[in-house]
């Protein structure tokens, strides 16, 4: 799972939507109005992506889907554990992999240049 980590209005939703019409994988919202702003979105964006999916949705129908995309997860998971554990979420810990390995590999990098020298 890769995280999309950037402040407020600095184009992760805009990210989501090309990642979504390029491998067609829907993107999953935590409501029916959040799916409606994001339609809007990629309309405006000229990007066609398959129909945006809620929480809902997900809870009373079937999916086949090999992979998913998630805007705004904080909200998603706030809802989704409150269903499956019965309790309120109070603090969630997350590693953005992806940039921990380039971090390293810069580390790694940097190490063997001095080394070098």
């Amino acid at each position: 799972m890769n995280l999309i980590i950037k402040e407020h209005g600095k184009g992760k939703t805009t990210q989501l939507i090309y990642t979504s019409e390029a491998t067609q994988f829907p993107i999953l919202v935590d409501t029916n109005f959040r799916k409606n702003q994001l339609v809007d979105q990629a309309n405006k964006l000229e990007c066609y992506i398959p129909e945006p999916l809620t929480l809902d949705d997900m809870k009373y129908h079937k999916f086949n889907l090999e992979y998913i995309l998630i805007d705004e997860g904080k909200n998603i998971i706030e809802k989704a554990l409150k269903d499956y554990l019965g309790c309120d979420v109070l603090a969630v810990t997350m590693t953005d992999e992806i940039k921990d390995k380039y971090e390293q590999e810069y580390i790694d990098n940097a190490t063997e240049d001095n080394l070098s020298d």
